[in-house]
């Protein structure tokens, strides 16, 4: 079976940056997400992605390196 940690690391960083920005879209401190004269998309979705950039990457290594540690220790104890 072929595993995709790419796949894992960008749920894993969905989910945190969809966290984020209902956090961010609740916690509207200041009106810097949106107001009475509308909603600032850019920032919002900036705030989004500099959270999925991130923990995309670190949840793809982080699986890529469980994977590879897993077959290593498989195949080790089938020889």
């Amino acid at each position: 079976m072929i595993r995709h940690p790419w796949k894992t690391g960008a749920m894993l960083g969905l989910l945190v940056a969809i966290a984020a920005m209902t956090a961010a879209w609740q916690h509207n401190a200041q009106g810097e997400i949106h107001d009475a004269s509308g909603i600032d998309w850019g920032y919002w979705f900036l705030i989004g992605l500099s959270w999925f950039v991130p923990v995309g990457l670190m949840g793809a290594l982080t699986s890529g390196g469980i994977i590879a540690i897993a077959g290593y220790l498989c195949r080790r104890d089938a020889t």
